[in-house]
Protein backbone atom coordinates (compact mmCIF):
# COMPACT_ATOMS: atom_id res chain seq x y z
CA UNK A 1 0.00 0.00 0.00
CA UNK A 2 1.64 2.98 -1.23
CA UNK A 3 1.50 6.71 0.53
CA UNK A 4 -0.07 9.40 -1.56
CA UNK A 5 3.83 11.08 -2.42
CA UNK A 6 2.02 14.57 -1.66
CA UNK A 7 0.32 14.36 1.61
CA UNK A 8 1.48 16.51 4.39
CA UNK A 9 1.43 16.35 7.75
CA UNK A 10 -0.21 19.24 10.72
CA UNK A 11 1.23 17.26 13.56
CA UNK A 12 4.79 16.97 14.51
CA UNK A 13 6.84 14.12 12.98
CA UNK A 14 9.70 12.19 14.84
CA UNK A 15 13.13 13.19 14.49
CA UNK A 16 14.15 9.33 13.53
CA UNK A 17 11.15 8.44 11.09
CA UNK A 18 12.12 8.72 7.60
CA UNK A 19 8.61 7.26 5.80
CA UNK A 20 4.81 6.50 6.64
CA UNK A 21 3.07 4.03 7.84
CA UNK A 22 2.30 2.15 5.05
CA UNK A 23 5.61 2.46 3.20
CA UNK A 24 7.06 0.67 5.77
CA UNK A 25 4.24 -2.38 5.51
CA UNK A 26 4.67 -2.09 1.47
CA UNK A 27 8.77 -2.30 2.20
CA UNK A 28 8.64 -5.17 4.69
CA UNK A 29 8.96 -9.08 2.75
CA UNK A 30 7.03 -10.31 5.59
CA UNK A 31 4.22 -8.10 6.16
CA UNK A 32 2.74 -8.74 2.09
CA UNK A 33 -1.08 -9.84 2.86
CA UNK A 34 -1.05 -6.48 5.60
CA UNK A 35 -0.13 -4.53 2.35
CA UNK A 36 -2.32 -6.04 -0.10
CA UNK A 37 -5.66 -5.67 2.32
CA UNK A 38 -5.03 -2.08 3.35
CA UNK A 39 -5.00 -2.10 -0.68
CA UNK A 40 -8.17 -4.04 -0.95
CA UNK A 41 -9.73 -1.97 2.25
CA UNK A 42 -9.00 1.77 0.56
CA UNK A 43 -7.87 2.91 3.92
CA UNK A 44 -4.87 5.35 3.07
CA UNK A 45 -6.62 8.48 3.32
CA UNK A 46 -7.19 7.01 7.31
CA UNK A 47 -3.40 7.64 6.62
CA UNK A 48 -2.28 10.25 4.51
CA UNK A 49 -4.79 13.03 5.36
CA UNK A 50 -5.14 12.38 8.65
CA UNK A 51 -3.99 14.95 11.33
CA UNK A 52 -3.11 12.48 14.83
CA UNK A 53 -0.57 10.24 14.36
CA UNK A 54 -1.75 6.61 14.15
CA UNK A 55 -0.27 3.20 15.86
CA UNK A 56 -0.50 0.14 13.81
CA UNK A 57 -0.22 -3.49 15.03
CA UNK A 58 0.76 -5.25 12.14
CA UNK A 59 0.50 -9.12 11.84
CA UNK A 60 2.78 -10.91 9.32
CA UNK A 61 2.07 -12.92 6.68
CA UNK A 62 2.67 -16.39 9.27
CA UNK A 63 -0.13 -14.77 11.32
CA UNK A 64 -2.49 -14.38 8.75
CA UNK A 65 -1.36 -17.71 7.06
CA UNK A 66 -2.69 -19.39 10.75
CA UNK A 67 -5.71 -16.82 10.48
CA UNK A 68 -6.64 -18.30 7.18
CA UNK A 69 -5.94 -21.73 8.72
CA UNK A 70 -9.05 -21.07 11.06
CA UNK A 71 -11.48 -18.89 9.10
CA UNK A 72 -10.49 -20.68 5.49
CA UNK A 73 -13.70 -19.34 3.69
CA UNK A 74 -13.75 -16.00 5.07
CA UNK A 75 -10.10 -15.44 4.23
CA UNK A 76 -10.88 -16.71 0.58
CA UNK A 77 -13.31 -13.75 0.17
CA UNK A 78 -12.27 -11.22 2.54
CA UNK A 79 -10.18 -9.18 -0.36
CA UNK A 80 -13.15 -8.89 -2.64
CA UNK A 81 -15.93 -6.16 -3.07
CA UNK A 82 -18.55 -7.78 -1.16
CA UNK A 83 -16.67 -7.83 2.13
CA UNK A 84 -15.40 -4.96 1.62
CA UNK A 85 -16.43 -3.93 5.41
CA UNK A 86 -15.47 -7.20 6.90
CA UNK A 87 -11.98 -6.29 6.01
CA UNK A 88 -12.20 -2.32 6.95
CA UNK A 89 -13.03 -3.52 10.18
CA UNK A 90 -10.44 -6.53 10.60
CA UNK A 91 -7.78 -3.42 9.63
CA UNK A 92 -9.42 -0.86 11.89
CA UNK A 93 -8.87 -3.68 14.80
CA UNK A 94 -5.33 -3.15 14.06
CA UNK A 95 -4.93 0.66 14.39
CA UNK A 96 -5.19 2.43 17.58
CA UNK A 97 -5.29 6.48 17.85
CA UNK A 98 -1.85 8.67 18.60
CA UNK A 99 1.58 6.89 19.15
CA UNK A 100 1.87 3.60 21.55
CA UNK A 101 5.25 3.37 22.21
CA UNK A 102 6.27 0.42 23.75
CA UNK A 103 7.46 1.49 27.30
CA UNK A 104 4.15 4.01 27.52
CA UNK A 105 2.26 0.59 27.43
CA UNK A 106 0.87 -0.65 31.25
CA UNK A 107 -0.35 -4.54 32.26
CA UNK A 108 -4.02 -4.70 32.11
CA UNK A 109 -4.43 -1.48 29.61
CA UNK A 110 -7.39 -1.00 27.95
CA UNK A 111 -6.41 0.18 24.28
CA UNK A 112 -8.91 1.68 22.08
CA UNK A 113 -9.07 0.63 18.29
CA UNK A 114 -10.27 2.49 15.29
CA UNK A 115 -13.43 0.34 15.01
CA UNK A 116 -14.54 1.15 18.56
CA UNK A 117 -13.81 -1.94 20.55
CA UNK A 118 -10.45 -2.53 22.54
CA UNK A 119 -7.68 -5.10 22.91
CA UNK A 120 -6.02 -5.67 26.37
CA UNK A 121 -2.11 -5.07 27.09
CA UNK A 122 -0.37 -7.95 29.22
CA UNK A 123 3.31 -7.70 30.15
CA UNK A 124 6.00 -9.35 30.35
CA UNK A 125 6.56 -9.94 26.75
CA UNK A 126 4.27 -7.53 24.88
CA UNK A 127 0.43 -9.50 24.64
CA UNK A 128 -2.76 -7.73 22.76
CA UNK A 129 -5.75 -9.79 23.22
CA UNK A 130 -8.31 -11.15 21.91
CA UNK A 131 -6.36 -12.72 18.75
CA UNK A 132 -6.74 -15.79 16.37
CA UNK A 133 -6.15 -19.01 17.14
CA UNK A 134 -5.56 -21.16 20.06
CA UNK A 135 -3.39 -18.79 22.03
CA UNK A 136 -5.65 -15.77 21.94
CA UNK A 137 -3.01 -13.46 22.13
CA UNK A 138 -0.61 -11.55 19.82
CA UNK A 139 2.92 -11.46 20.87
CA UNK A 140 4.64 -7.96 19.76
CA UNK A 141 7.60 -9.06 18.18
CA UNK A 142 9.29 -6.18 16.96
CA UNK A 143 8.51 -3.25 18.93
CA UNK A 144 8.75 0.91 18.06
CA UNK A 145 9.26 1.01 14.05
CA UNK A 146 8.54 5.20 14.15
CA UNK A 147 7.03 6.30 11.38
CA UNK A 148 6.41 10.36 10.33
CA UNK A 149 2.59 9.48 10.93
CA UNK A 150 2.99 7.24 13.77
CA UNK A 151 4.53 3.96 15.09
CA UNK A 152 4.42 0.46 14.07
CA UNK A 153 4.52 -3.14 16.29
CA UNK A 154 4.85 -6.11 14.36
CA UNK A 155 2.54 -8.93 16.15
CA UNK A 156 2.69 -12.81 15.44
CA UNK A 157 -1.19 -13.54 15.46
CA UNK A 158 -4.44 -11.47 13.59
CA UNK A 159 -6.04 -9.85 16.31
CA UNK A 160 -9.84 -10.62 16.27
CA UNK A 161 -12.76 -8.22 15.99
CA UNK A 162 -16.06 -9.16 17.45
CA UNK A 163 -17.78 -10.37 13.86
CA UNK A 164 -15.34 -12.90 13.78
CA UNK A 165 -17.04 -14.67 17.08
CA UNK A 166 -20.42 -13.78 16.07
CA UNK A 167 -22.86 -15.36 13.48
CA UNK A 168 -25.77 -13.39 11.25
CA UNK A 169 -28.57 -15.58 13.90
CA UNK A 170 -26.47 -14.09 16.96
CA UNK A 171 -26.54 -10.85 15.50
CA UNK A 172 -30.45 -11.33 14.89
CA UNK A 173 -30.95 -12.14 18.94
CA UNK A 174 -28.45 -9.36 19.71
CA UNK A 175 -30.09 -6.10 17.54
CA UNK A 176 -33.64 -5.91 18.49
CA UNK A 177 -34.85 -8.69 16.58
CA UNK A 178 -35.37 -11.84 19.37
CA UNK A 179 -38.59 -12.91 18.27
CA UNK A 180 -37.60 -13.34 14.65
CA UNK A 181 -34.75 -15.72 15.96
CA UNK A 182 -37.44 -17.21 17.81
CA UNK A 183 -39.50 -18.14 14.44
CA UNK A 184 -36.04 -19.18 12.54
CA UNK A 185 -35.95 -21.42 15.53
CA UNK A 186 -39.36 -22.72 15.17
CA UNK A 187 -38.82 -23.29 11.36
CA UNK A 188 -35.74 -25.10 11.75
CA UNK A 189 -34.09 -22.73 9.65
CA UNK A 190 -30.59 -21.91 12.17
CA UNK A 191 -28.40 -23.75 9.27
CA UNK A 192 -29.57 -21.72 6.63
CA UNK A 193 -29.52 -18.60 8.19
CA UNK A 194 -25.93 -19.55 8.63
CA UNK A 195 -24.78 -20.94 5.79
CA UNK A 196 -21.85 -18.66 4.44
CA UNK A 197 -21.90 -15.68 2.40
CA UNK A 198 -25.39 -14.42 2.99
CA UNK A 199 -27.45 -11.02 3.34
CA UNK A 200 -30.56 -11.26 6.24
CA UNK A 201 -33.20 -8.73 6.89
CA UNK A 202 -34.46 -9.29 10.27
CA UNK A 203 -37.70 -7.43 11.16
CA UNK A 204 -37.51 -6.21 14.49
CA UNK A 205 -39.41 -7.49 17.58
CA UNK A 206 -42.12 -4.59 17.00
CA UNK A 207 -42.53 -5.47 13.51
CA UNK A 208 -43.31 -9.22 14.68
CA UNK A 209 -45.82 -8.24 17.08
CA UNK A 210 -47.45 -6.40 14.42
CA UNK A 211 -48.39 -9.14 12.71
CA UNK A 212 -50.87 -9.92 15.13
CA UNK A 213 -52.48 -13.11 16.80
CA UNK A 214 -54.03 -15.05 13.94
CA UNK A 215 -51.16 -14.71 11.38
CA UNK A 216 -48.65 -15.64 14.27
CA UNK A 217 -50.67 -18.43 15.72
CA UNK A 218 -51.12 -19.86 12.05
CA UNK A 219 -47.57 -19.45 11.28
CA UNK A 220 -46.51 -21.49 14.55
CA UNK A 221 -49.04 -24.10 13.77
CA UNK A 222 -48.41 -27.36 12.28
CA UNK A 223 -49.85 -26.17 8.90
CA UNK A 224 -48.29 -23.18 8.71
CA UNK A 225 -45.28 -24.79 8.63
CA UNK A 226 -44.02 -24.10 5.36
CA UNK A 227 -45.55 -21.07 5.14
CA UNK A 228 -42.94 -19.85 7.86
CA UNK A 229 -40.03 -21.50 6.02
CA UNK A 230 -40.92 -19.41 2.90
CA UNK A 231 -41.56 -16.43 4.88
CA UNK A 232 -37.98 -16.75 6.69
CA UNK A 233 -36.16 -17.30 3.49
CA UNK A 234 -37.72 -14.37 2.03
CA UNK A 235 -35.83 -12.23 4.25
CA UNK A 236 -32.68 -13.82 3.14
CA UNK A 237 -30.43 -13.53 0.09
CA UNK A 238 -27.43 -15.33 -1.17
CA UNK A 239 -24.40 -12.59 -1.57
CA UNK A 240 -23.40 -10.17 1.14
CA UNK A 241 -24.81 -6.90 0.36
CA UNK A 242 -23.65 -4.06 2.72
CA UNK A 243 -25.38 -0.66 2.43
CA UNK A 244 -22.41 1.21 -0.17
CA UNK A 245 -23.25 -1.83 -2.36
CA UNK A 246 -26.19 -0.72 -3.71
CA UNK A 247 -26.66 2.22 -6.21
CA UNK A 248 -29.06 4.65 -5.85
CA UNK A 249 -32.57 3.85 -7.27
CA UNK A 250 -34.00 0.71 -7.16
CA UNK A 251 -32.03 -2.60 -7.60
CA UNK A 252 -33.82 -6.54 -6.92
CA UNK A 253 -32.21 -9.51 -5.11
CA UNK A 254 -33.25 -12.49 -5.29
CA UNK A 255 -34.28 -13.92 -1.68
CA UNK A 256 -34.50 -17.58 -0.85
CA UNK A 257 -38.46 -17.82 -1.45
CA UNK A 258 -37.52 -17.62 -5.18
CA UNK A 259 -38.92 -14.27 -5.03
CA UNK A 260 -37.19 -10.83 -5.55
CA UNK A 261 -36.67 -8.37 -2.84
CA UNK A 262 -37.17 -4.74 -4.33
CA UNK A 263 -34.27 -2.60 -2.95
CA UNK A 264 -34.30 1.89 -2.96
CA UNK A 265 -31.67 3.58 -2.16
CA UNK A 266 -31.92 7.00 -0.99
CA UNK A 267 -29.20 9.42 -0.12
CA UNK A 268 -25.74 7.79 0.82
CA UNK A 269 -27.04 5.54 3.16
CA UNK A 270 -31.06 5.78 3.30
CA UNK A 271 -32.54 1.76 2.35
CA UNK A 272 -36.05 0.21 2.11
CA UNK A 273 -36.83 -3.16 1.09
CA UNK A 274 -40.58 -3.67 0.08
CA UNK A 275 -42.38 -1.62 2.25
CA UNK A 276 -39.98 -2.18 5.00
CA UNK A 277 -37.32 1.08 5.90
CA UNK A 278 -34.14 -0.25 7.43
CA UNK A 279 -33.46 1.15 10.94
CA UNK A 280 -29.85 -0.29 11.60
CA UNK A 281 -27.81 -1.44 8.47
CA UNK A 282 -24.32 -3.38 7.90
CA UNK A 283 -23.92 -5.07 11.15
CA UNK A 284 -21.51 -7.71 10.27
CA UNK A 285 -21.34 -11.60 11.00
CA UNK A 286 -18.85 -14.16 10.06
CA UNK A 287 -21.27 -15.33 8.01
CA UNK A 288 -22.45 -12.21 6.22
CA UNK A 289 -24.72 -9.37 7.20
CA UNK A 290 -27.75 -8.39 8.87
CA UNK A 291 -30.03 -5.10 7.76
CA UNK A 292 -32.79 -4.83 10.95
CA UNK A 293 -36.04 -3.47 8.87
CA UNK A 294 -39.01 -2.46 10.45
CA UNK A 295 -41.59 -4.21 8.41
CA UNK A 296 -41.91 -8.39 8.17
CA UNK A 297 -41.69 -9.16 4.41
CA UNK A 298 -44.11 -11.28 3.05
CA UNK A 299 -44.00 -13.34 -0.20
CA UNK A 300 -46.51 -13.00 -2.58
CA UNK A 301 -48.24 -16.61 -1.51
CA UNK A 302 -49.12 -16.01 1.98
CA UNK A 303 -48.62 -11.60 2.27
CA UNK A 304 -52.93 -11.28 1.59
CA UNK A 305 -54.42 -14.42 2.48
CA UNK A 306 -56.33 -14.39 5.56
CA UNK A 307 -54.27 -16.98 7.98
CA UNK A 308 -56.48 -18.77 10.49
CA UNK A 309 -55.96 -18.87 13.98
CA UNK A 310 -54.54 -21.56 15.90
CA UNK A 311 -55.58 -22.11 19.61
CA UNK A 312 -52.23 -22.26 20.78
CA UNK A 313 -49.81 -19.47 21.77
CA UNK A 314 -47.50 -18.70 19.66
CA UNK A 315 -43.72 -19.26 20.89
CA UNK A 316 -44.89 -20.15 23.86
CA UNK A 317 -42.34 -23.20 24.59
CA UNK A 318 -39.84 -21.11 23.48
CA UNK A 319 -39.91 -18.66 26.21
CA UNK A 320 -41.01 -21.12 28.64
CA UNK A 321 -44.22 -21.64 30.76
CA UNK A 322 -43.39 -18.77 33.35
CA UNK A 323 -43.47 -15.72 30.48
CA UNK A 324 -46.78 -13.58 29.93
CA UNK A 325 -48.17 -14.58 26.44
CA UNK A 326 -46.46 -12.16 24.08
CA UNK A 327 -49.74 -11.91 21.95
CA UNK A 328 -51.36 -10.23 24.88
CA UNK A 329 -51.09 -6.47 25.40
CA UNK A 330 -48.45 -5.73 27.79
CA UNK A 331 -49.89 -4.12 31.14
CA UNK A 332 -47.58 -2.72 33.88
CA UNK A 333 -46.90 -4.95 36.37
CA UNK A 334 -44.17 -5.62 39.20
CA UNK A 335 -40.98 -6.79 38.44
CA UNK A 336 -40.37 -9.13 36.47
CA UNK A 337 -41.67 -7.02 33.65
CA UNK A 338 -43.83 -8.15 30.68
CA UNK A 339 -42.03 -9.16 27.50
CA UNK A 340 -42.25 -6.20 25.36
CA UNK A 341 -43.52 -3.58 28.07
CA UNK A 342 -40.83 -1.10 26.50
CA UNK A 343 -42.53 -1.09 23.43
CA UNK A 344 -45.30 0.65 24.12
Amino acid sequence: ARVNPRSSRSHNTMATATTFLLQLVHDDAGLRFLDRAHDAAGLQPLFYKSTQPVTLWAPTDEAFAAFARDYPRLVSVLLSSHWLLHLQELLLFHLSRGTQLADSLTNGQTVPMLNGEAVTVTLGSIWLSPAVGGASAAQVTRQDVLALDGVLHVIDAVLAPSFLSTNALAVVQEKGASLFYSLIQLANLQDVVNQFGVTLFAPTNRAVWALGPSRLQYLQSPSGTADLQELIRHHIANGVYSTRFFSSGVTHLASQSGRRLRIVKSGLSSLAVNNARVVRSDSLANNGIVHTIDRVLFPGSIGTTNMPPSPSPILGGLFGSSQPNIFRPPVPSPSPRPIFSGFF
